[in-house]
């Protein structure tokens, strides 16, 4: 998880400046080795600098020091299911519910940023043809349990252009902590819970 955080974050015009802030050594991420302790705990301390993880900081506000982490096989039609973390601009045109079906049909509303333009590049790409699905880093997400509701921690563009662009029943896998817990975490979708995807490990 917090390498795929990293590889996301370092290739996001919005936060590569953050990451490169922070990083000792940028092939920490761009040439992983998993098998290393310390080249592991380097990464951690990266991602605990500009995003607070496991120091109850920042994006990881109130997020659970226990964390189940697996891989998750979802559609796109499941993944339009999921919820928006209570952060802007992702709050702004999902509804009441902040859900990634609603923020996709109305992301022309939403105000121009950063956010809106990587969705848009996205869905450009896609259609396009120079971009597939799945060939980006994986979207993170959390829920309680596998009956969700599933909230989205990173790869909220990456979400929204996918619900735009690809095909319901196409397929992709994501990574997703569980923890029951996770309510806690500041920026957790603490509405009534969703129809959960079906869970296809992977």
């Amino acid at each position: 998880m917090v390498l795929a955080f990293l590889k996301a974050e370092i290739d996001s015009e919005r936060f590569v400046e953050y990451v490169l802030a922070c990083v000792d050594d940028v092939r920490l991420i761009h040439e992983p080795d998993l098998t290393d302790a310390f080249a592991n705990e380097r990464r951690r301390q990266t991602l605990k600098c500009y995003r607070g993880y496991q120091s109850n900081d920042r994006l990881f506000a109130g997020f659970p020091a226990e964390v189940d982490w697996c891989l998750l096989a979802v559609t796109i039609a499941e993944l339009a299911t999921f919820r928006y973390a209570r952060v802007p601009p992702w709050t702004d045109g999902s509804g009441v519910a902040m859900l990634v079906r609603d923020g996709a049909s109305n992301v022309m509303n939403m105000p121009h940023g950063p956010g809106k333009g990587t969705v848009l590049g996205i869905e450009q790409a896609l259609h396009a043809g120079s971009l597939a699905l799945g060939s980006l880093q994986p979207i993170i997400a959390t829920a309680e349990s596998v009956d969700g509701p599933y909230v989205l921690l990173e790869g909220h563009s990456r979400a929204t252009a996918y619900a735009r662009a690809c095909g319901q029943d196409e397929t992709l896998d994501l990574i997703v902590g569980y923890s029951t817990d996770v309510s806690g975490w500041a920026w957790f979708n603490r509405l009534p819970p969703q129809a959960p995807p079906t869970p296809t490990q992977t």
